[in-house]
Order: structure tokens, then sequence, then C-alpha cells
């Protein structure tokens, strides 16, 4: 009996970016996850270069070493960056990630350039399948620091190996076997970087490929969302399984509407998230851009912001009905003010009248 995948994609802008530079491909024989950038359109363009010269390897006619046929899309992706580069040098900063797997039944080739990811879960246990082409990678392999350290290190976004156009770059390759009941999940650092692997793992495990998806992508933007988020969900399957739609998905990067997250699933189609919930997330003027997560108001549905009890530091709540004099204070604080005045006066006038009342010349 022969194994088919069963397939879901998705990709969302994240709360902080303007733009999405992730390029992704699925389909029956290919998925492959590409991050773009460089910045000014830059990543975008790397991306989908790359993705666009995989994508003849979904072709189930193919023949051949399925690892040289992803070595060879690999290059042509690179040489496409470097033409591109040389038609519009200001695109020289542009590059990519990549990470990809190679269905054939019975075996997958893994392949990855950059941080991001594939994941295998198999019999309920998550593992990493690629390694990190990055800067903290070389330390944990170098014993300077732990794997549970580089996920918190400072320098965890400096990647070492990318897709440029000028340079050869040989891929990091595996070959395995794949069986029934295999999950993989390929996806960009705008997962990896903000969920943690246990959450990831926890994820892994619920219903089908769309539903698992869609809870990865929440868990990143519950997380901030600081960065574009793609993940491609996809079970290995016999091929009894009701097929369901099976067209291959491209996805390409946008600036999308507020509506952000494209939902691409493949084989169960499932409607795009209803209304929003009782709360609605505000983005803090100015924090658009922010390079870390952005920061939120919680607000009721068609409501204001809601603002704390306290005033200023210092600052007292005026009393319902008081009034306030041409200096700010309220009447009762001003009235308190004037009794020293009054009784001083009253005093003095006393003082007065005693001391005529004893000068004034007496009856003979």
């Amino acid at each position: 009996m022969a194994l088919v995948l069963n397939y879901a994609a998705r990709s969302d802008r994240g709360l902080v970016r303007q733009n999405n530079e992730d390029s992704l491909y699925a389909g029956p024989r290919l998925l492959a996850v590409a991050d773009g950038m460089g910045g000014h359109a830059g990543g975008e363009v790397a991306s989908k270069a790359v993705i666009g010269a995989l994508a003849p390897l979904d072709d189930h006619r193919l023949t051949g070493d399925p690892i040289e046929q992803l070595h060879a899309a690999v290059e042509s992706g690179n040489s496409a960056i470097n033409d591109l580069v040389a038609a519009n040098p200001a695109l020289a900063s542009m590059g990519t990630t990549l990470t990809a797997v190679l269905f054939g039944g019975e075996w997958v080739v893994l392949l990855n350039i950059g941080d991001s990811r594939t994941y295998r879960m198999r019999e309920g246990a998550l593992d990493q399948m690629t390694k990190d082409d990055s800067f903290v990678q070389s330390l944990v392999d170098a014993g300077y620091i732990t794997q549970e350290e580089a996920e918190v290190h400072p320098k965890r976004s400096i990647v070492l190996r990318v897709l440029v156009g000028n340079a050869q770059v040989e891929p990091t390759t595996h070959l395995r076997r794949a069986r029934a009941g295999d999950r993989f999940l390929l996806c960009s650092d705008g997962l990896s970087d903000v969920v943690d692997f246990e959450a990831i793992e926890r994820a892994m495990r619920e219903g089908d490929v769309a539903t698992c998806a869609d809870t990865l992508i929440s868990l990143a933007l519950a997380g901030g969302g600081p960065d574009n988020v793609s993940v491609i969900v996809a079970d290995v399957v016999d091929d009894d399984v009701p097929p369901g739609v099976t067209q291959p998905v491209e996805v390409q990067p946008t600036t999308p509407t507020p509506a952000q997250t494209q939902l691409l699933p493949v084989r169960s189609q499932l409607p795009v998230d209803g209304e929003p919930g009782p709360t609605q997330e505000v983005p803090l003027p100015g924090q658009q851009d922010a390079p870390g997560p952005t920061q939120v108001l919680r607000v009721p549905n068609g409501g204001q912001p809601e603002s704390g009890g306290k005033g200023k530091r210092g600052e007292k709540k005026r009393g319902k009905g008081e009034k306030v004099d041409e200096t700010g204070e309220t009447g009762e604080k001003s009235g308190k003010r004037w009794v020293p005045i009054v009784i001083a006066v009253v005093i003095v006038v006393a003082a007065a009248v005693a001391t005529f009342a004893l000068t004034w010349p007496t009856a003979p």
C-alpha cells in the first residue's frame, strides 16, 4: 500500500512586520519554506525565486537521484538570486533561508540552509530533523552553551549560511525512511524563535493538519508575533484516506490586509476564522514598526481603552460637585486658606478698639 501526504500550509505577517517575506510551497511530493531577508522587498524577491526553482520537483514523473535533484534545484534558485541582483544592484543585500522535504512514498529527503526548520513527530515524540546554520548552534556544537541556552541567547538570530546568489552554498541533506503516522512540520524562525519546543510538541499532537497549523500560528502571534511566521504540517498516510483537495499550493510573499493570516489547507478546506473574540487588540501609537513584540491595550468591543483608577502622581480625585477656583484648587481648599487671614483681621480690629477705649477722655 502506497503512502501519500496530507498537508496544510499557513503564513502570517505577524504583529510587527509591515510585509511578509516568507514563501512556501506545499504539494504531494514537495514541501518547502523559505524565509527571505534583506528589506526593501529584497527578502520577498529572494524567497520567491528559490521556491520557484524548487516547485518543478513536485512532478511525480521525475526520476533519478532525489538528493541530486534537490541540490540542482537549490543551485538554480541561488543562480536566480544572482541574476536578479545583477539586474538590480539595490537588491544586493537580499537572501533567503530554505528548508524542504522531498517525498517519495517510502522515503523523504530533508534539506536545509539557514535557520528554517523541519521537525518530525513519530509515535508521540517530536524531533528536530534539521540543524540550524546559526551562530548559537555553532556554540552548542562546540560545547560552549546548551541547547536550552541557545534558545534564549541574544545572538540567536545570526545566521551563518543563506542563499545570497554570489556564492555556491552546499545545503545539508538527509535521506530518511517514511512511515504511516509520521507528521512533519516545516517552519520559519517566526515560530521556532517565539514558541518553545514543548509547546510546539503539544500542538503537533492536535487533530488534523489544518487544526495543527492554525494552532502553531496562533501560538506565534500570542508570543508577540515579532516576525513573519510560516508553517507547513504534513501527515504521512495510507493512500486509501479520502483525498479531498489535492492541488499543490504555492504561497508567495504578500502585504496582507488586516485579516493577515493566509489559510492554505490542502486536502481539507477549512473556513477562515470568524468574528473576533470579546476583546480587541489595539496597537499603541508608534509601536507598529517596533523591533520587539507589539504592545497592546485590551479594550471591550466598541469601547474605549480602560483607564486606571489612579491619576498622576500626587494627584487626588475631586469629589462630585466640588468647584475649582482659578488656581486649580477646589472650593473647600480655597475657603480653608482664608480662615487664618480673617482671624488675624479680627484680632487687629479688637486690639484697636480696646486701645481707643482706654485713651478716650472720660466725662468730668
